[in-house]
Order: C-alpha cells, then structure tokens, then sequence
C-alpha cells in the first residue's frame, strides 16, 4: 500500500506452495524463489517456506526428499528451468517424471504447476505478488492472490452504502463474499438474508421480495413481509440475480434506486433501509442485448464489482482448502485424528493430492469440498483412506483432459524403490491414478513391472481381473451395456486385462 491506496502493478515474483506434507500443519506454506539472484535450489534444506502469518522460515526437512538440490534458474524471459540431479529426488511436473531439464514458461508458471517431491511432499508452483499488508481473513481460506485481492475488496467496499455484484462461477464462494461484506460493514448486527432468485418463481418472485397485502391474490389469506422487509438496516444477498423475472427487475431497480418497496396489492410504497449484494455466473451483459435483463437494473447493482477467479486459476489454494474440508468432515464424524501421520506415514497420500492439485474443478471450490467429504465417508471406521468409484472417475477425467499441461497425472515416487517401502496406500493411489495400468503404475511408484505384481499379489485390497467371476463380470456388462472402459472403472482394473478376461471366459 502507497498513500493509502493498493498498487496493483507490483511485479510478480515465482513461489512454490506447499500442497502436501507429512506434517499437515505445513500446508500453505510458502516460498518466494530467485530474491538473491537468477538461480536458487530445491531441496530437503532449501528454500524456506513461511505460513501466511509470517512467522520464520522453515525448510521442508521431510526424509523422503534429497538434501542433493534440484537447480531452478529464472530464465531470460521470466520462466523456469528445472534441473533434478542425477542423484536426487525424482521430480514431477504436473505429474510427468522428468528425465532431464525442462522448461516453464509465464503462462504455464500463471496456470500453476504441480511439483511433486519424492512420495511425501507435494508443491505449486506459480506467480505471486507480495504483499505485506494486512486484511482480515474473513473465514477466506488460501492465501492466493486471488484470495487476497478479494480480501481487500471486501475492506475496501464494506462500510460503504453501494450496492456489490459479486461475479464467478458456480461454487467459488459468492455467498461467503456476501456475508464478508455484511460483517465488516456497520450493518452487521442487522440481518443478513440470502435469497437464490433462481429458486422463484415468475409468479411468487414480488411476493417473496416485497410482501403482500391480505387479499393480494388466491391463497393470500395473511398480509405477509418479504425480504426487503425482513433485511430492513441490514443485508439482502440476491444470487442467481441474472433469473430474476422481467417484471420484477423493474421493482427491484425502484427499491434500489428510491429505497422504497411496494407490496404486491398495496396502495401505499414502504421505505426500506436495505445494503444490496447480488452475484451470478451469468453474462448479464449478453442478457441485455438479448431483452432477457434491464440495462439500467445491471448498472445499479453493479455499483461496485468483486470478481472471484476459478479455482483451477488458484491453484496454490488447493491444498490448504482440501485439508480445511477434510478437517472439517472429519471433526464430524470424530474422527479428526486421522490428518496426523502415525509412523511416518500420512493418511492422506501426496500422490492423491497431486493429482487433486493438477484437476481443473468445474464444480470450483462447492466441488472440492464434496470431494473431501466423499473422502471422509467412504473411509469412515476404517484405518486407511478409501478412495471410491467416484473419486477414481474425478482422477481419471484428470488424466483425459485434453488441456492437460503435461500429460497424465501419476502419483509421485522416489526412483528404484524397494517394494517394501512402499506403503499400500500409495499402492492403490498410484494404481486408481493410472485406471490399473501395470507399466504406468510401476513407472508411477518407481518400480519395475515384476515388483508391481508382487505387491498387487499380496494386498487384499487390490485384485487382478484373472480373479473376478463370470457372473459378475456379466452384470457389470448389463449394468455399463457393455462399455469396457465404465465396467473397468467400477471393476477397479485395467480395461486392457478385463478384455482379456472377458475374451477368456468367451465374453467377448
């Protein structure tokens, strides 16, 4: 902040975010690289990572990583070269094994790339813009620059009497937004209500807003008050405001614009003392070229605007919002324990979280938070994390994604590893992660295809296609109507080895 107003050109500096730690507590901490020169070093020693707060720098200092340094040098051009050493810890950029340096551009450092370290450790990597000054949190959890931008807008517009549009798309937190602004404002001790417009219809759409008068129309038996009304000297929060019915926008932009409401059959208006935040995901500016949304109505709300990127734009929040979730789910069902590692060994794999880190959630942060409460369900009273049908679609929409920066996204592993060490939750991570692939699954965990099989054989929580039965094998056909790849998701093998099984059986 300069004379009190925010710069908004400061330059952007690459950091690495911790998405993955054996101590969970370590989530969302942070790196800021290259402020002693062009070229600075990864390793289980260096750099130091700060939590939000601020407190002192710590190192990742987790065994699994190398104290052999991975080199990072900022290119001439404002990217990144990465160079594992030959003897250090196997590197994964967006879940591709490096094999040799590579090369990460503006765009692809702003898009945010999946680091992960060895088995135990997972990082982002992207662009930040620092920025020592405070805001309160508002329950906003991540320290992105999104994030934090919308932090200062919530400060910036809460104590002002100017009606807020809030723009993102679906699951961003809009509604979190709205209650931000409500607390920080003077009207916090004043009712904040949250109506979803799309949820009325054309014809009870006044009535809910504004009221009624007895008599109003057939079922009217009582005078009643609508939300205007009952927000009156706090908040109203209006979402999906771009479904608002025509004939209602007109009565919305008279109780903006006057500060007064009429209630469906009255004679007389009403004043009311109402703050007005609305949100959408919608083009209103589309809406009003096509007749569907008044102009003047848009240019009234949009009496101060707070845009929440998506959550594939901030991918250094993923981390610490699927732990936040999963603490939350958890807590629930009492079990919150089950974050902290027991014997040096995370319930919840890196690898998972890798591959979480590198999805693009359509569904933004509301489908996030239903992952980790799938999470917490399936593995509810038993002692490893269970990872669903649903879960293992989510990773494999992950791995087809056409955008995909850098291919497949496989669980991280540590080069030439003893099968011993490598614990049956990695096992099945890495293999749902791979939909059972055999040679990506050994490549994944960084063991040869023979040492794949021989965990595989003595785990009772994996199963080779060899071993499921006809019958089961044909109602997984009825059910899916014969599509291979479906009935091998919900089979938990590979497509290619039930084609064999069902060619076998004379299935196929």
């Amino acid at each position: 902040m300069v004379d009190g107003k925010w710069v908004l050109d400061t330059p952007a500096v690459v950091a690495l975010t911790i998405a993955a730690h054996p101590i969970v507590s370590r989530v969302g901490e942070r790196a800021l690289l290259f402020s002693r020169g062009r070229r600075c070093e990864l390793s289980r020693n260096a750099p130091g990572f700060r939590p939000p707060e601020g407190t002192e720098p710590c190192p990742i200092d987790e065994a699994h990583v190398s104290r052999t340094p991975t080199l990072l040098r900022l290119t001439k051009h404002g990217g990144v070269r990465v160079e594992p050493a030959d003897q250090g810890t196997k590197v994964l950029l967006d879940g591709v094994e490096l094999a040799g340096p590579a090369d990460l551009d503006v765009a692809r450092l702003a898009a945010g790339v999946v680091m992960a370290l060895g088995s135990q450790v997972v990082l982002v990597m992207h662009l930040h813009q620092p920025d020592e000054s405070a805001s309160p949190t508002f329950d906003f959890v991540g320290d992105s620059d999104v994030v934090r931008g919308v932090r200062r807008s919530v400060v910036q517009v809460a104590d002002l009497d100017v009606p807020v549009l809030v723009r993102g798309g679906s699951g961003t937190g809009k509604e979190l937004v709205a209650r931000a602004i409500h607390a920080a404002s003077t009207r916090h001790g004043a009712p904040c209500i949250t109506v979803n417009m799309a949820t009325l219809t054309a014809s009870t759409a006044a009535s809910e807003l504004f009221g009624h008068v007895r008599g109003a129309f057939t079922g009217a038996a009582q005078a009643r008050d609508g939300l205007f009304a009952n927000a009156d000297g706090g908040t109203l929060f209006l979402d999906e405001i771009g479904t608002t019915p025509l004939d209602v926008q007109a009565m919305l932009l008279r109780a903006i614009e006057e500060g007064e409401i009429r209630p469906v059959g009255a004679s007389k208006v009403r004043r009311v003392d109402v703050r007005l935040v609305t949100a959408t995901d919608a083009d209103l500016e589309a809406a009003c070229e096509a007749g569907q949304f008044q102009m003047p109505l848009l240019q009234r709300l949009d009496g101060y605007r707070i845009d929440i990127a998506p959550l594939r734009e901030r991918r250094e929040d993923i981390g610490p919002l699927l732990i936040h979730f999963l603490r939350a789910e958890l807590e629930r069902v009492n079990e919150a324990q089950r974050l902290d590692a027991r014997d040096g060994k995370p319930w919840l794999p890196a690898a998972l979280v890798a591959a979480l880190s590198g999805y693009d959630w359509p569904g933004n942060v509301r489908q996030l938070r239903n992952v980790a409460r799938q999470l917490v369900i399936a593995s509810r009273g038993t002692d490893r994390l269970q990872i669903d049908d649903s879960i293992t679609a989510l990773l494999s929409a992950t791995q087809d994604t056409p955008d995909n920066k850098a291919g497949a996204v496989s669980p991280p592993a540590p080069a030439n590893r003893k099968p011993a060490d490598i614990p049956e939750d990695e096992l099945v991570a890495a293999l749902q992660a791979n939909k059972y692939g055999v040679g990506p699954t050994a490549k994944a965990l960084g063991i040869s295809k023979a040492s794949l099989y021989t965990l595989i054989e003595r785990s009772d929580r994996v199963r080779t296609a060899a071993n499921i039965p006809r019958d089961e094998i044909e109602a997984s056909s009825t059910e899916h109507a014969g599509d291979a790849q479906k009935m091998a998701a919900a089979l938990h093998v590979s497509e290619r080895a039930l084609l064999f099984r069902m060619k076998e059986l004379g299935l196929k």
